[in-house]
């Protein structure tokens, strides 16, 4: 066997799972974390850093700061959001759109309502780009945290945090519905009960 790192995953697919599972467990500890009552205690706790006071308007921060820092990693994520997907809604349709035309017709042109042989990894590989950039902007809003706790700064992280989670759920429901039959994902479709079609989000 030649040297070097031994290969812990066989296939590239099995090495997402792991990172999608990886991700899972992490939001699952921080939910049950927020929803103990700790979060809230802990907001209010005064903090034994120096916190530097909140921005003010026109004032700038020097850029070698450790905040400037933080916001410039929830920046760049944001900056890849938007370059991915400029509106959330437009980008579940465009994906929608290409899984639909990867879906074989049958003869007459039509694609079965039970057919489940379109290209699904088309929806998964979106969900797994999504889910990298919000990886990136909580790390970022994580440092916020350690830096000088609540502040505008992290208020202004969370929102961007709150807006890629928003994206992720509206993939994450189009999946559900698929991996019960495309039929399933038709039928909700025409019905207008997809997660994204009831949501007026046009913007970031």
């Amino acid at each position: 066997m030649p040297p070097g790192r031994p290969v812990i995953h066989a296939t590239q697919e099995a090495k997402r799972e792991a990172e999608r599972e990886k991700r899972r467990n992490y939001y699952a500890r921080r939910y049950k974390f927020e929803t103990s009552g700790l979060l809230h205690v802990a907001r209010q706790q005064p903090t034994k850093k120096t916190r530097r006071p909140l921005m003010q308007s026109g004032q700038v921060l020097c850029m070698n700061s450790p905040l400037s820092h933080c916001l410039g990693i929830v920046r760049e994520a944001k900056d890849e959001l938007i370059a991915l997907a400029a509106t959330p809604v437009g980008y579940v349709e465009r994906i929608l759109r290409q899984y639909v035309a990867s879906v074989p017709s049958d003869s007459d042109g039509e694609a079965p309502i039970d057919r489940r042989d379109g290209d699904i990894s088309i929806i998964k590989d979106a969900i797994w780009t999504v889910e990298k950039i919000h990886e990136k902007a909580h790390r970022g809003q994580d440092k916020i945290w350690d830096t000088c706790g609540v502040c505008d700064e992290w208020r202004a992280a969370d929102e961007v945090c709150r807006a890629i989670r928003r994206l992720l759920a509206y993939l994450q429901d189009v999946l559900w519905h698929l991996e019960r039959s495309y039929g399933e994902l038709a039928c909700a479709f025409v019905a207008k009960e997809l997660m994204y079609q009831n949501n007026c989000d046009t913007l970031y």
